[in-house]
């Protein structure tokens, strides 16, 4: 699959398209309480606890982003992805950036300025 063209997507305004609150509201409240039980996570586990999926490179591999989307930094050939985070829409992501901190919200061009490379992005059926 080609990588997604996050120029386009961005020249085409969608990243900061407004969200409906419901599925935005659910996925925060879940990763709050994921945290909230499960002090030790890095940004892989908390992505697989949030979207109930436990080989997120196994997923369907999407060229737009949705609200709930798994969002992967960094894999290349056989190395590992640098990291993971969920989008949540109005161009915010919700993550946990290390082993051990607490999920955080920030935006999108944020995350993808601090982790450059090549950005994939999965979909995880949350109506299993």
């Amino acid at each position: 699959m080609d990588s997604f063209d996050l120029k386009k997507y961005l020249a085409e305004g969608k990243l900061h398209e407004e969200t409906p609150n419901s599925l935005r509201d659910e996925l925060i409240d879940m990763g709050k309480g994921i945290c909230s039980t499960n002090g030790f996570l890095n940004c892989q586990l908390f992505a697989q606890l949030v979207s109930d999926e436990t080989e997120i490179l196994k997923l369907p591999q999407v060229k737009d982003m949705q609200i709930g989307d798994i969002l992967v930094w960094g894999r290349w050939e056989d190395n590992p992805p640098r990291h993971y985070s969920i989008f949540i829409g109005n161009g915010e992501v919700m993550e946990v950036e290390g082993w051990g901190e607490k999920m955080r919200i920030i935006s999108f061009e944020d995350v993808n300025n601090e982790y450059e490379g090549m950005l994939e992005i999965f979909r995880p059926n949350y109506n299993k």
